[in-house]
C-alpha cells in the first residue's frame, strides 16, 4: 500500500498547541481523504473522498500500524520512556514535518551556508551568502573549521535529517 500526504497547507500562525493544517491523503495514488487540524490542540479531522468508505480508513490505519516503525517518546510525568505504533494522525503530522522542514532547509540553502561546527554540535550556524562570495565562505569556513560539517555540500537527504535532529 502506498500512502502519501500531498496539498499540504501548513498554518504556523495558527499553530498553538498542534500543527494547523490541511492536506490531502492518497492511498495507491487516489484521493482517499482530506485532514485538517485547527491547531488548537484537537485530534486532526479525517473527511473520506467519495469511493473510499470508513473500512478503508480503517485498513490505511491498520496498515500504518503494522508497517510503519514505533516511535518512543518521554512519559510526561517521568523520566521513563515508551514505545507506541503509529496510527494515521501521527503519520500525517510526521509526515507535515518532513515536509515543512524540507520546505525550510531548501529556502535556508538558498542564500546560506549552513554549518556543523561539531558531528555532536545541537547548533547550526549560518552565513548569509550571494552568488558573489559564496565560493569565498566556503573557502573561509573549510580552513577555518575543518571537521565542520556542511549541509549544503551534503546528499539533500542526509543534510534533511540533520537538520530535523536540530531543529
Amino acid at each position: 500500500m502506498k500512502i502519501e500526504l500531498k496539498n499540504i497547507k501548513y498554518f504556523a500562525a495558527g499553530s498553538e498547541e498542534t500543527p494547523c493544517y490541511n492536506a490531502d491523503i492518497y492511498v495507491d495514488n487516489i484521493k482517499a481523504m482530506y485532514v485538517s487540524n485547527s491547531g488548537r490542540g484537537g485530534a486532526d479531522m479525517a473527511h473520506l473522498h467519495e469511493g473510499f468508505t470508513y473500512q478503508d480508513k480503517e485498513n490505511v490505519d491498520n496498515y500504518i500500524s503494522e508497517h510503519m516503525p514505533t516511535y518512543t517518546f518521554e512519559r510526561y510525568d517521568s523520566k521513563d520512556t515508551a514505545a507506541r505504533k503509529q496510527d494515521l494522525e501521527y503519520w500525517c503530522q510526521t509526515e507535515l514535518y518532513k515536509f515543512v522542514d524540507s520546505r525550510d532547509l531548501k529556502r535556508k540553502l538558498r542564500t546560506n551556508i549552513l554549518v556543523l561546527l561539531k558531528s555532536t554540535d545541537k547548533h547550526l550556524r549560518k552565513m548569509t551568502v550571494t552568488a558573489n562570495n559564496y565560493a569565498t565562505q566556503l573557502g573561509f569556513i573549510k580552513e577555518e573549521y575543518p571537521k565542520a560539517i556542511i549541509l549544503n555540500e551534503l546528499d539533500f537527504d542526509k543534510a534533511l535529517k540533520l537538520y530535523s535532529d536540530i531543529s
